[in-house]
């Protein structure tokens, strides 16, 4: 788990598999191949209004939450 930094939600989570993967996160496919990445972080600007949000990114499931909490697990 890893909480999102000022940078951004979807930021974060590049970040946060490219460090699981141990490599750079321009190694890693463009996020927006697979969420939106402005809709992702605008989602989650207010966290008030922001609830969980679950997608695949780069062969991880990845999961974020009202508290900008970012899990990843491989998928299968």
């Amino acid at each position: 788990m890893k909480p999102a930094d000022r940078e951004g939600v979807s930021m974060a989570v590049v970040e946060f598999v490219a460090d699981f993967e141990g490599v750079s996160p321009t190694d890693l496919p463009p996020l927006n191949e697979f969420v939106s990445p402005d809709a992702l972080d605008a989602l989650f600007r207010n966290r008030e209004q922001a609830g969980t949000v679950t997608f695949d990114y780069a062969g991880y499931l990845v999961q974020v939450d009202e508290d900008n909490q970012i899990e990843i697990e491989e998928s299968s």
